[in-house]
Formats: structure tokens, sequence, C-alpha cells
């Protein structure tokens, strides 16, 4: 809990760390764009996630997401049987203000949705 990641290789040796500037929440989740990452102050991160990369870790993006803490793990839907195709550019979010969004990742972060589950209506 000292606000950081860290990536490791095979052998357990550290490729890079980066410093998110708090407690981070839930775990990352992994996309094609990057290591998604969220702290306790609603920071959303996009780190590259290079396994080959000894250099620093490079933050690609990253976003505040709303005045709540990120409080629900990210999350990520997978392609089911019977489903239209689900884009795995995504991560879902929930706050500690009832809110849950979709984010989207890809030349960048963009909240394609959000619903406030208290209200029972779209929010900004």
């Amino acid at each position: 809990m000292d606000g950081k990641v860290y990536a490791l290789d095979q052998n357990g040796q550290l490729l890079w760390e980066h410093d998110m500037g708090s407690p981070v929440v839930a775990s990352p989740v992994l996309l094609e764009r990057g290591l998604v990452v969220a702290s306790v102050d609603g920071k959303l991160s996009v780190l590259r996630a290079s396994g080959t990369d000894h250099g620093p870790s490079r933050e690609i993006a990253s976003l505040t997401v709303g005045d709540a803490e990120i409080k629900a793990p990210l999350a990520v839907v997978k392609n089911a049987v019977g489903l239209p195709s689900t884009p795995t550019d995504s991560v879902y979010i929930g706050s500690d203000d009832g809110t849950v969004r979709r984010v989207q990742v890809v030349s960048g972060i963009n909240i394609l949705w959000c619903f406030d589950t208290t209200e029972q209506a779209r929010c900004n």
C-alpha cells in the first residue's frame, strides 16, 4: 500500500516502478494498450506494460474519475458465447459515490458512460 506499481520479470527482478501518488485500490488490469491502475484519490492511469523494457515506467495517460474514491475492483468483461463481441479496450469502475463508469483506453482515457446507482440515472 505504498502507492507504487512494480513490474517484475519472470525471475522476480525489478523492471520498473511507478509512483501513483496515493494507494492503489484495485488489482491492475492489463489491456492491449497498457496496464490500467486506479488509486484511492480517483486517478486512473495507463502504464506502458512491456515485459522486455528495463527502463523507467511511462504513464501513457491519466484521468481523475469524478470526485469520489474508486472502490470497486477494475473489471474487464470478456466475450461470452452467443453475445456480441465485447471490446477489450474498456474497464468498468465503481466509486464510493454510487457511480459506475465504462472507461475506454485507446488513444487516451475516455469515459464512455456513467450511471448513478443512487439516482438510477445516467451521470456526467
